[in-house]
């Protein structure tokens, strides 16, 4: 057996080694002993979790914790193309504040390697962490911004690609492949830790759009971007936005402009992508007849109740979001779910047969297995109860792939026409 050994750190950041004790694991409801560790990933971030007292398990195989406030629980952030298993294993100290918004994967030092437990998905491709933040983006966007000093829309996008390092913000200045066009500046859910609007105690980490861009403001940006060459998407809503659907009239417009000046034999094609709750179908449907080629439905739970809790949704239903699930798949629009996981929620059994149900039911061609960057406990405090037993992520992943439906993470896969043909 490899010898793992727990990593935690002191208030001032030093990363250190126990010399006995034994690493673990937390998931929504349980502490699991043994999870499966593999190395740490290129791209992958280290940090403390403030508050938190790391725990291990001793020789007796019971569970101990640390000198409080002093010895820190560790985990990491993950990179696109990964599952995470696992949170770092601690008990917080009373009074302390939620952890901020990221998804904290569980570590160890395993024959003195960093490891972390998660479970690969697939390959980083496009969404590579090499591939941003070089030393060229600055630039980039300094000259971009400087030819459009006036543009709102572009100006966002600079912050966004600057100070809150989106790669579909960047992928706009570096003139290539999925790139953000932010349309809301309000949204139709008050979702539990929104990124980008301040609903509760734990700030936002980023800003939302304050304006609303005009159709031809975005019908502008995206032809500039889906003619510059092979590849390219753009993408309505985006984390510093809120949903879509609440400019549909506006997003209708947008994409007939933009099929008006780039016809179906255009050398470059192009796609048009949609992130959104799919909350107004109606909306939606004059987006699908615009032109609208593919969609990704976020998604906490398939339980009517648990998405409610989570997204609380205003003038909306998760019925509604079935139903523009359907609308699309019925009209050859790709439908990906965005599937925001959390370790001993998304892996229980009666949360697995209600998604798989969904799949099945409403016509899903995809799975993209996101990790949902929330403090565990104010999740516990939102949310009831999962159903079923935990089975692990492991699990579910296999049991999704048994169900026939593309798994993947966010990065884009251009669909195969056939598969979109019911």
């Amino acid at each position: 057996m490899p010898d793992a050994r727990l990593l935690y750190a002191e208030p001032d950041g030093t990363l250190l080694e126990h010399p006995r004790l034994r690493p673990a694991g937390l998931s929504f409801n349980a502490l699991a002993r043994e999870p499966l560790w593999l190395p740490l990933p290129a791209g992958a971030t280290l940090c403390q979790l403030p508050g938190c007292t790391a725990q291990g398990i001793d020789a007796q195989g019971k569970v101990r914790k640390m000198r409080p406030g002093m010895d820190l629980a560790v985990g990491a952030l993950l990179p696109t193309g990964y599952a995470r298993q696992l949170l770092p294993a601690y008990e917080k100290v009373p009074g302390t504040a939620h952890l901020p918004l990221f998804g904290y994967t569980a570590v160890a030092a395993v024959d003195g390697e960093i490891c972390a437990a998660y479970t690969p998905i697939d390959a980083p491709g496009s969404w590579d962490p090499a591939s941003y933040n070089t030393e060229a983006l600055r630039g980039l966007v300094g000259a971009r911004l400087a030819a459009a000093p006036d543009d709102p829309l572009l100006a966002q996008l600079g912050v966004c690609a600057l100070d809150y390092g989106c790669y579909t913000a960047q992928n706009i200045f570096y003139e290539r492949w999925e790139g953000a066009l932010p349309a809301s500046p309000t949204c139709s859910a008050q979702c539990v830790g929104c990124i980008s609007e301040q609903l509760g105690e734990v700030p936002s980490p980023q800003i939302r759009l304050s304006v609303a861009p005009s159709a031809e403001q975005l019908a502008d940006l995206a032809v500039a971007h889906l003619n510059g060459g092979p590849n390219r998407i753009i993408s309505f809503g985006q984390g510093c936005e809120g949903d879509p659907l609440n400019r549909w009239r506006a997003l209708a417009r947008t994409v007939r402009l933009v099929r008006d000046r780039l016809p179906a034999d255009h050398p470059h094609g192009g796609y048009i992508n949609m992130n959104t709750n799919g909350w107004h179908t109606r909306g939606l449907a004059e987006i699908v007849e615009a032109g609208l080629q593919r969609i990704r439905v976020s998604l906490f739970s398939a339980i009517d109740e648990h998405y409610s809790a989570y997204y609380k949704p205003r003038g909306y239903s998760f019925a509604d979001v079935r139903r523009s699930i359907r609308l699309c798949s019925d009209a050859g629009v790709w439908v990906a779910l965005n599937l925001l996981t959390f370790p001993g929620y998304t892996d229980c059994e009666g949360e697995m047969d209600a998604l798989l149900e969904l799949i099945a039911t409403e016509g899903v061609h995809e799975v993209q297995v996101r990790t949902l960057n929330i403090d565990r406990e104010m999740l516990r405090e939102s949310v009831p109860e999962p159903c079923g037993r935990e089975r692990g992520i492991p699990h579910f992943l296999d049991v999704l792939r048994a169900s026939g439906v593309r798994v993947a993470t966010h990065a884009w896969v251009q669909p195969d026409p056939i598969a979109v043909e019911l």
